[in-house]
């Protein structure tokens, strides 16, 4: 039996899902939350982080907040994310 897409989109978890333990929060990027952007800017003006992963660095934290933004919709519009 062959899976639909629309039956994938189904199962998906929760856009809102976290695992939390004593040291950790888990969650989906929220372009809403000031941290989540700041991690995104920090990690891609990182020297190392392009080299290995990106062409070039995010400028601005709206570019961060912008670049989260196309990834939920990407996940949204698909159902992948993207790692």
């Amino acid at each position: 039996m062959q899976t639909s897409f629309q039956d994938l989109i189904t199962a998906m978890p929760d856009a809102m899902f976290t695992i939390a333990t004593p040291r950790l929060l888990l969650t989906h990027f929220n372009p809403n939350e000031p941290t989540h952007c700041t991690l995104v800017y920090d990690l891609y003006n990182n020297p190392e982080i392009l080299d290995a992963d990106t062409p070039s660095p995010i400028p601005t934290l709206e570019a961060a907040k912008a670049f989260i933004e196309k990834g939920a919709h990407n996940l949204e519009k698909t159902g992948y994310g993207r790692y």
